[in-house]
């Protein structure tokens, strides 16, 4: 469903329902298709925040809420806790990464071009 994006967003409660599901993995790969199908969804990024608590699913979800970039900004001060303070370097990485993506304003604009002078 994440693949199909934001035509699946009626599909939003179910994946909210199922981050609530027995199996952790199923709780993670759900945390990633409500960031890629519902982002707009008040409801996505307040569960993932909820979700960021459980170890086993750090990951899953810090890069669920970096693709959901700018609008997962309330999830800064728990992703910033997670990038200072967990013992593992992939949950670091996870929540620094999607720290940078929801924190940026877009692409570095580039000087433009000095023309090569002709020989």
């Amino acid at each position: 469903m994440g693949r199909i994006g934001p035509a699946a967003k009626v599909a939003v409660g179910d994946l909210l329902a199922a981050m609530e599901d027995e199996n952790w993995y199923v709780r993670g790969t759900a945390a990633l298709a409500s960031a890629r199908t519902g982002p707009a969804d008040k409801r996505v990024v307040p569960a993932l925040i909820e979700a960021l608590r459980e170890e086993k699913l750090q990951v899953f979800v810090a890069r669920a809420l970096g693709e959901i970039g700018p609008r997962a900004n309330a999830a800064i001060p728990a992703l910033a806790k997670l990038a200072k303070t967990a013992k593992s370097r992939s949950k670091r990485e996870a929540a620094e990464a999607a720290l940078k993506k929801i924190t940026s304003t877009g692409p570095t604009p580039q000087p433009p071009a000095t023309p090569r002078p002709r020989r």
